[in-house]
């Protein structure tokens, strides 16, 4: 039973990284980019050094927009550290499902 719990989880959270990987394409019209080249530890905003994905600070509400619409969240509850890469968008999204 435990073991179903645990491969439940981690099958809700592959799917919900998925679809956050899907929004950002579509967002960020990444149509030359495969899902799985987007890394769920990519940064969202770079620096001089190392650019970011999101280039444009419109687009980070219209991602938070589709988030909120999906899963139920209002996007005032996404903070900024809830916003750096895929990974943690989807730990913010599992933390308000399970509340």
């Amino acid at each position: 039973m435990e073991n179903e719990k645990i491969m439940e989880n981690v099958t809700n959270e592959m799917g919900i990284k998925r679809e956050v990987k899907q929004i950002l394409a579509d967002v960020l019209q990444l149509d030359d980019m495969s899902l799985e080249a987007i890394g769920d530890e990519q940064p969202f905003f770079g620096t001089e050094e190392i650019p970011g994905l999101i280039q444009d600070s419109l687009a980070v509400l219209e991602i938070s927009t589709r988030l909120a619409d999906s899963y139920d969240i209002l996007p005032s509850d996404l903070k900024q550290t809830d916003f750096v890469n895929v990974n943690s968008l989807v730990k913010f999204i599992l933390r308000c499902k399970n509340s």
